[in-house]
């Protein structure tokens, strides 16, 4: 599962002026590490926001219990994400294939239209397309 989220610092003041609904789609972990360090809420926000939602792609099981339930720092669930920072933007990944590298690979458009144009060529020269 794959998710990214823009850093955005209106969520720090939703997190602070909505404790109680925070409590139910954060664990007391995760909110108390959004707000340990006022410099880096809005950061923290989205690293734990993107954690919860790749871990719930992973899973493939959508939003079937209480968001709350999901802590991403229980080891069963950090083990398999790694987070990234690109620019104003936090991206995580999450995979139960945890022996495997995880990446972040940097492409322009340009790039992805070459490697869509050659798997199609490549597809077209094996008569499969």
């Amino acid at each position: 599962g794959v998710d990214v989220e823009k850093i955005r610092t209106e969520h720090n003041e939703w997190l602070k002026n909505n404790l109680d609904a925070s409590n139910r789609i954060f664990s007391k972990d995760e909110v108390m590490y959004i707000l340990a360090k006022k410099n880096k809420q809005a950061l923290r926000f989205a690293e734990v926001w993107t954690g919860k939602e790749a871990y719930l792609k992973c899973k493939g099981t959508g939003i079937t219990m209480p968001l709350s339930h999901v802590n991403i720092f229980e080891s069963s669930i950090a083990n398999m994400e790694k987070s990234f920072l690109a620019g104003d933007y936090v991206i995580t990944v999450c995979s139960e294939k945890t022996e495997e590298a995880i990446q972040l690979i940097q492409l322009s458009e340009a790039d992805i239209v070459h490697m869509v144009l050659n798997m199609k060529a490549d597809k077209m020269k094996r008569g499969k397309l």
